[in-house]
Parts: C-alpha cells; structure tokens; sequence
C-alpha cells in the first residue's frame, strides 16, 4: 500500500517537500518505509502527485514530486452540523464524514448538548487521517463550535438547511434531496434529540428544511451518516 500524505505545501513537479516530525515518524517507524519509496501528496489544490522518499543514512529529510497521478476536481458542496458528541463518538462522526465527502464541519450548540468543549485539533487530526486514507483530494474545513440561535441568526438564506427532524414530521429525504442543489447544510441534533422551542426556532427560517430519516429513531451519530449517504447517493458524487 502507498502512504498518502497531506501537506500545505504548494505540489509542483521536482519540487521537494520536508514533511513534518509526525509524518516522518509515521513513515520510516509505522509503516517501514525506505529511502526511495514512493508516497502519495496532496494539499486540497494542486491534486494528488507521487514522489519518493529522499535522505541520507536511512534517515528520511524529504519528498521529492515526480509526476501528477490526479488532477484536483471540484466535489459536492456538503457542509455537516452537528451537536458536539462524547469524545469517542464524535471521533467516529468526524471521521466517517470526512470519508463522505463533508466540504465542513460546524460544531453546533443545543439546550441537551452532553459536551460544550470541543477539541478542534483533535478534530483536525482526525479529519486529515481520514482524509489520507479515503483517497480524498481534500480536507474539510472545520468551524469554530458556536451556538444554534447565533448559528441560525448569522446563516445566510441562500443555503438550505436540512433539519434532520427526529420528530418524524419532516418530509421524506429522498423526496426533499431530489429538489435541492448544493451548496446544503446536513444539521442533527444532540443525544435527546432538539427541545420542542429548538425546533420552533429551526422551523420558523425560510431556510430550513425538516426532513425524516425514516420510522426508526436514529442514535446522532447514524442520523449524520446516514442523511451524508443519503445525499451522496441521490445527488452527490455517488450518483454518476
């Protein structure tokens, strides 16, 4: 398997690269790679290019680019909201959004939020892992975490929301996705789901949407997975 790395770097043919102490580690001690093997680079612009691993006396310094394997395409414009879950929970929420093509990230605050602390490095770290590893030519951007009344009153109303409506009042996904365009917004709620004034409130913008993830009542971090499959499937890079 051929180690793909992200970096910030700009990616130009024979440019060399230093990758960062982790990545080295994670190189030369994880994965056992060796001076002249070849890698994977990509920074979410230039594409993705292959190079080989340069140094001196087994010790890696850096990447020198020799040839473009993919050139950067544009990807549907998916943004995730979501209320801040336990640690290991929002670890996979991220993660799996992340290998869904997500564009962001938006830590949103509700009444029955388990967590009001959110590690936005601890987030990046996953995100980038995830990133790597799906073959993503991007990473998604992730928003500071901000409360749902200043969320709603700071959005602006050309890009729909789809409330994730757990009350099972909302329209049916496939039915709402078919009529919409992207740039959208993926919102679900908390553990406890949204209080009665919390969907008053989602409800009472123009720009919100209440869609139903069917007759099952979905744990927060299956509804995010499963309204991202949804959307990728139905008008997403999945659809063909």
């Amino acid at each position: 398997m051929v180690v793909r790395l992200f970096t910030k770097n700009s990616l130009t043919k024979k440019k060399e690269i230093t990758p960062t102490q982790e990545q080295i580690y994670y190189l030369k001690t994880v994965m056992r790679r060796n001076l002249g093997d070849k890698v994977l680079l990509f920074n979410g612009v230039d594409g993705e290019w292959a190079g080989k691993l340069k140094g001196r006396s087994d010790q890696i310094y850096t990447v020198e680019i020799t040839h473009l394997i993919r050139p950067q395409v544009a990807e549907p414009d998916i943004k995730l909201a979501f209320a801040p879950l336990k640690k290991t929970r929002m670890d996979f929420v991220v993660e799996k959004a992340t290998e869904l093509g997500v564009s962001e990230i938006i830590p949103v605050i509700t009444e029955r939020t388990i967590t009001h602390r959110v590690n936005v490095s601890r987030i990046q770290i996953h995100v980038t892992k995830a990133a790597e590893q799906s073959r993503r030519l991007s990473l998604p951007t992730i928003g500071p975490p901000i409360k749902l009344a200043n969320f709603l009153g700071s959005w602006t109303d050309t890009i729909p929301i789809l409330l994730m409506d757990e009350t099972g009042e909302g329209k049916a996904i496939k039915e709402t996705l078919t009529k919409q365009e992207f740039p959208i917004v993926i919102l679900t709620g908390p553990e406890g789901g949204f209080t009665l004034n919390e969907l008053d409130l989602l409800k009472s913008f123009q720009f919100t949407r209440s869609v139903s993830l069917g007759p099952r009542l979905l744990r927060a971090e299956t509804a995010a997975i499963a309204a991202l499959s949804c959307c990728q499937a139905l008008i997403g890079d999945w659809h063909g």
